[in-house]
C-alpha cells in the first residue's frame, strides 16, 4: 500500500469523531486491551470449549463432507 492512502487512512482516524469505529480500528491494530471472551455467554464459552475437546480428540468431520450433507438436506426441501 503506497503511503498516500495510509496518510489519507491516519488522517481519517484522528480526524472521527465515531468512537465505535475507533475500537474497532483499535482492535483490529491488536492495541485493545478489551478481551472479546469476556462478552461471551457462559453457555457459548462452554460450547467453544467442548468443540476444543472434540477436535483435540479427533472427533472432528472435513469440512466439504459437512458442506455435501447440508447442501443435500437443503435441496431436499
Amino acid at each position: 500500500m503506497d503511503a498516500s492512502t495510509k496518510f489519507k487512512m491516519v488522517e481519517k482516524i484522528i480526524t472521527t469523531e465515531d468512537d465505535a469505529l475507533l475500537e474497532e480500528v483499535k482492535s483490529l491494530l491488536g492495541l485493545s486491551e478489551h478481551d472479546f471472551w469476556d462478552e461471551l455467554s457462559d453457555s457459548t464459552k462452554a460450547s467453544i470449549q467442548r468443540g476444543l475437546e472434540q477436535s483435540s480428540q479427533g472427533q472432528t468431520r472435513p469440512h466439504e463432507e459437512v458442506m455435501a450433507e447440508t447442501k443435500a438436506r437443503l435441496l431436499k426441501a
